[in-house]
């Protein structure tokens, strides 16, 4: 499916980050005019996108959140007929068309199937966390980028000096807010399956776990079915990342100047 088939008010959620800093935000698919739908389409033809929605405008306080940092990636995911989808790496930009006034445009060429909900999904976390490297009992500083039942990203800095290698053991450990505001720990081990250069002095892993984790599936999907069922105001949507929502905008706000 294409992000293009979303329907009018579906609630999209956007995962963003910076290798350094992480950000959840939410808005709403918009219902254009044809004279606006053509304006949005003009524009993905002209950098190459084979698909666009309209969103309303995404705020950070009275700041309008800008996309255009190099440095940044986005996700998007929503469901369609109470089936999530998600794309990866769209772009984002600022514009005014006609008739609606300011908008977000989503673009992305990906067309994409369902994923399971429980084995697939992979949940934003933008946690801090340690992990423990092979047989190495050091503990390390981590961000713990997303998280699905079955494997994790996480962003390590190379200043660290950590050794990696694909089929190395590791052991993380991090807090999260569950159902009942109490933060739970988890302790999971996996292996690193690739591990890929960010820039920024950041790398991300990838990690497959071993076994299965019933509370870790717990929360997952109880964070996704509340992240895709609420009507959310396009506004930052946790609490815990308002601060990070700031940071983020003004960081990009360096480049406000684009569209």
């Amino acid at each position: 499916m294409l992000i293009g088939d979303l329907e009018k008010d579906t609630t999209v959620t956007i995962h963003v980050t910076d290798g350094t800093k992480a950000v959840q935000l939410s808005s709403q698919v918009l219902e254009l005019s044809k004279t606006d739908q053509q304006a949005c389409l003009d524009v993905a033809r002209k950098l190459d996108y084979q698909s666009c929605i309209g969103i309303k405008a995404i705020m950070a306080g009275d700041r309008l959140v800008s996309f255009s940092s190099e440095n940044i990636s986005c996700t998007v995911t929503a469901l369609k007929n109470n089936k999530p989808y998600s794309w990866k790496n769209v772009k984002i930009a600022r514009m005014t068309l006609p008739e609606q006034g300011l908008i977000h445009l989503v673009l992305s060429s990906d067309d994409m199937g369902t994923f399971n909900r429980r084995n697939e999904y992979r949940l934003f976390l933008g946690r801090e966390g340690i992990c423990r490297f092979g047989d190495n009992p050091q503990p390390h500083n981590v961000m713990i980028k997303d998280i699905s039942c079955s494997g994790l990203g996480m962003i390590i800095n190379k200043s660290d000096k950590i050794e990696i290698s694909s089929g190395m053991e590791v052991e993380i450990q991090f807090l999260e807010r569950g159902s009942d505001d109490n933060n739970q720990k988890f302790t999971l081990k996996g292996k690193i399956v690739r591990y890929v250069s960010m820039g920024n002095d950041k790398e991300l892993v990838g990690c497959r776990l071993a076994g299965r984790h019933p509370e870790l599936e717990k929360m997952i999907y109880e964070k996704q079915r509340k992240s895709m069922t609420t009507d959310h105001k396009p506004q930052v949507k946790r609490e815990s990342t308002r601060t990070l929502a700031k940071e983020f905008a003004a960081l990009a706000a360096q480049n406000s100047g684009d569209s």
